[in-house]
């Protein structure tokens, strides 16, 4: 007699990100974090959490949060940082959303949808949730470390010079929305900046699949909801290796004569970690 083998579960990775938040801070903007609970039979149990963004109303968090996809129902609550404990007690809520996940996932995996953030059930909010999940690969856990270099970045300042940071976004199927899968930390007044080197899950960085293009876009920073295009490029991940060196293009500004540019991408290093190199590397 032969016996039928369940599919295993499938992990997933929910990429979340915000707009229209609610300001509850009297001198500043909202510092808003996002947190993924377990609904079962009433009560709620923490799954994972977002990073913080200061100052900002219409968050794009880069930290996705990873589910099963037996989970029934989950909420996503979104909070104000206030202190530095890690209970959400102590902040200020902005809102959330319950969802049926088989619903979720029927209607958005590899597509963005939107979702209202509500106080309660008879308030109409402007605030929105947006969720873009997509699917694991647990018997993949690769993982990458990159070092990565400007190289004589055009200013963007007038009377200072630019202060980098970049993004690492791929593109949804069939989308024009593009997912944010990592963020770096921003060096002032710098026009040849070394980032510091980090380690990103494949799963994260490309959906598990090294043949997707990711676009590395440079920005100058001039505050939390306020950066000016430096230039972007675009590469396959699998031919992203040590020494290559990217020009940094303004799309906009390639028609113009005058146009040579907007500076160099170096990729220093580009390794996929073993799973003891991830250990030794921690």
């Amino acid at each position: 007699m032969y016996s039928r083998r369940s599919r295993p579960s499938r992990e997933i990775l929910l990429s979340l990100s915000a707009n229209h938040l609610h300001d509850k801070d009297l001198f500043s903007k909202s510092d808003p974090y996002a947190v993924v609970y377990k609904e079962e039979n009433g009560s709620a149990e923490e799954i994972g959490r977002t990073e913080t963004m200061k100052d900002n109303l219409n968050p794009n968090w880069t930290r996705k949060i990873k589910i099963s996809e037996n989970l029934k129902m989950i909420k996503i609550a979104v909070f104000d940082q206030d202190s530095s404990s890690k209970k959400t007690s102590n902040d200020d809520y902005l809102g959330e959303v319950i969802i049926e996940l088989q619903v979720l996932l029927s209607s958005s995996l590899l597509r963005e949808t939107s979702h209202s953030l509500s106080k309660n059930k008879s308030t109409i909010s402007k605030s929105k949730l947006q969720i873009f999940a997509y699917p694991c690969t647990p018997e993949n856990p690769a993982r990458y470390r990159f070092d990565f270099q400007g190289i004589n970045l055009v200013n963007k300042d007038t009377f200072s010079k630019s202060d980098p940071f970049f993004e690492i976004r791929f593109s949804a199927p069939n989308s024009t929305t593009e997912i944010t899968v990592y963020r770096s930390e921003v060096l002032d007044d710098n026009l040849s900046p070394n980032w510091a080197p980090f380690i990103i899950h494949k799963d994260q960085l490309c959906a598990g699949d090294d043949r997707k293009k990711v676009k590395i876009v440079v920005f100058d920073f001039d505050g939390p909801e306020n950066f000016e295009l430096i230039g972007e490029a675009e590469v396959q991940v699998n031919c992203l290796h040590d020494g290559l060196i990217l020009p940094l293009l303004e799309l906009k500004k390639l028609k113009k004569k005058t146009y040579r540019g907007s500076g160099l991408l170096k990729i220093k290093e580009a390794t996929k970690l073993a799973v003891s190199q991830e250990e030794n590397a921690h």
